[in-house]
């Protein structure tokens, strides 16, 4: 609530009631958790068992991080050196080749699906236009799909 003075209202001063305001803000912020796994080890099996950790987490990075570094290059458009700075400035430690494997991995299914739209596209439609930057150089492909 955010309320009026009262000592600067007029004594004839009506109360008309309220007047919503929404603000929108985003808030970035790391959420590093230490996981403690149990291993336990079998002489007679020579062999480890190592606790799993909880669903979703793969490796050093949570599905968050997963998904904001897919985001970030599908959506933004930024270049893996760029989202690795980003994630950096962010107190994220992470390389370029892990941001690499989060975007090549199928892990999430992903890219499979990027896969099932891409081939729907060029069996629907006679052009198509493809931009990207390889080694920091943007690209423009046209393909025309020949038809037999």
């Amino acid at each position: 609530m955010c309320k009026v003075d009262p000592s600067i209202l007029p004594a004839d001063a009506e109360y008309r009631g309220y007047e919503p305001v929404v603000v929108q803000e985003i808030l970035i912020t790391t959420d590093n958790v230490e996981y403690r796994k149990e291993i336990f080890y079998s002489p007679s099996e020579n062999r480890t068992y190592v606790g799993k950790l909880p669903a979703g987490i793969v490796g050093e990075f949570g599905p968050g991080i997963r998904s904001l570094v897919c985001t970030l290059k599908y959506v933004a458009n930024m270049s893996q050196p760029k989202i690795r700075e980003f994630l950096e400035n962010c107190d994220i430690n992470i390389s370029q080749s892990t941001i690499s494997r989060i975007l090549t991995n199928d892990e999430t299914r992903f890219n499979q699906e990027k896969k099932d739209i891409f081939r729907a596209a060029l069996e629907h439609t006679p052009y198509h236009q493809i931009d990207d930057t390889v080694a920091g150089k943007e690209h423009t492909v046209l393909i025309r799909r020949h038809f037999v």
